[in-house]
């Protein structure tokens, strides 16, 4: 399918339009994987569940903020609140941009760092499929399985993994792993370039076989990144990202987006959310670069947010009792934020199972109500427009929590 470009002028100097005519139909997506564990109960703490403050007496705050108390969690709806660490959340919650699932998480009790993040990454149970969900997603959509028909994307920069190495979640589909959009480059033998490249350029120049088509769309992908890389990014709407690595793989996530690279898929991490001592101290860091970093994200997309769909998932929760270190170990239950023009925001989705002792599973974890196939799944159906779901979820027939418009 051809290359459509757009006429010169100064707005499009660095876009670069893969579209075609009947271009992916769905969402761009933005996956934000948190390592390490997030806690849930303390980042978005159930204080209307009477067991709250018997379980995590002296944790933390406790109770919603008030005039006399500016410290207190923020309350979003009398049962559910945000840490105060979180509160730029606030506004996408209350603009119904963000919505919040509780209580979600593997169906299988794994507490291994290692094991619960390949899970969560493959998107299915079996440690034999060697794929990951997103990269199902994409491989459906290339093979015309999806919406969108095949071949419709041959953007290099279809899928790509903020920072180093490409995580299992994209293993399946072509991806790109890049730290910075400089990276994006012709990898040749020293002294072999510029002429090198010149030579390559003339070969590609005339041809219409899919070898020649490809290398004329990665020259010209490499020169717009390398516009954008060398240009100082203004974000819009005044949105400042924070001045940490999630903040600046945001902030080029989003230059990807406004230069119609042909972006489907962005995948970024961000750690240490393993809290196993000291936790009010050693959560300040992780907490505010996502609370900022999302709100950033959404301020500086503004309208085109209504095209961009983001999910941050965790491997799995803490444990409801903190332990002797002031931390808290390896659990279950944990929450998934979702930001997006097409998400039903403004609520706490998902069956809420207790704190009190005897709602607890039997290590004292906070019971998994809510699969995270199935938020994904709802995801990757209504919002990617990829009906597919039975080859991204194997095995997965999925309930939806309706968080999304179709």
């Amino acid at each position: 399918m051809p290359l459509h470009t757009p006429a010169p002028n100064a707005a499009s100097a660095d876009r670069l339009i893969f579209r075609p005519t009947a271009g992916p139909a769905g969402d761009v997506l933005v996956a934000v994987f948190l390592r390490g564990g997030m806690d849930a109960i303390y980042t978005i703490p159930p204080f209307g569940d009477r067991a709250f403050q018997l379980q995590r007496h002296g944790f933390g705050p406790l109770e919603p903020g008030s005039k006399h108390s500016a410290n207190g969690l923020i309350n979003l709806d009398d049962y559910f609140g945000l840490h105060p660490h979180f509160a730029p959340l606030e506004s996408l919650y209350r603009q119904k941009l963000m919505a919040i699932v509780h209580a979600v998480g593997l169906e299988e009790p794994i507490l291994s760092h290692f094991d619960a993040s390949r899970a969560i990454e493959r998107g299915a149970t079996g440690k034999q499929i060697a794929t990951g969900w997103i990269g199902r997603h994409l491989a459906a959509d290339a093979a015309g399985i999806s919406s969108t028909a095949p071949g419709s994307n041959p953007s290099p920069l279809r899928a790509v993994a903020m920072g180093h190495g490409i995580p299992l979640a994209l293993h399946g589909a072509e991806a790109q792993s890049l730290d910075s959009l400089g990276d994006y480059r012709l990898e040749v033998p020293a002294g072999w370039d510029p002429g090198f490249s010149r030579v390559l350029r003339t070969l590609y120049a005339g041809g219409a076989d899919l070898a020649s088509t490809a290398g004329r769309q990665t020259f010209d992908t490499i020169a717009v990144l390398q516009r954008l890389a060398k240009s100082r990014y203004q974000s819009a709407n005044s949105a400042i990202y924070p001045f940490d690595t999630f903040g600046n793989h945001l902030s080029q996530v989003a230059q990807l987006i406004k230069a119609d690279v042909g972006l489907e898929a962005a995948v970024l991490d961000l750690s240490d959310w393993d809290s196993h001592a000291s936790q009010i101290d050693f959560l300040v860091p992780p907490m505010q670069s996502l609370a900022l970093g999302l709100q950033a994200f959404a301020q500086d997309m503004g309208e085109q947010m209504r095209r961009v769909l983001v999910v941050a998932m965790s491997e799995f929760g803490r444990r409801v009792q903190p332990n002797d270190s002031a931390g808290t170990d390896h659990g279950r239950g944990s929450a998934m934020l979702v930001v997006g023009g097409g998400v039903h925001g403004g609520k706490v989705y998902g069956r809420w199972p207790g704190l009190a002792a005897h709602d607890l599973d039997v290590q004292g974890n906070l019971r998994v109500t809510t699969d995270y196939r199935d938020v994904l799944a709802e995801i990757v159906d209504r919002r990617l427009k990829n009906p597919a779901i039975d080859r991204v979820f194997p095995g997965l027939k999925p309930k939806y929590l309706n968080f999304t418009a179709t």
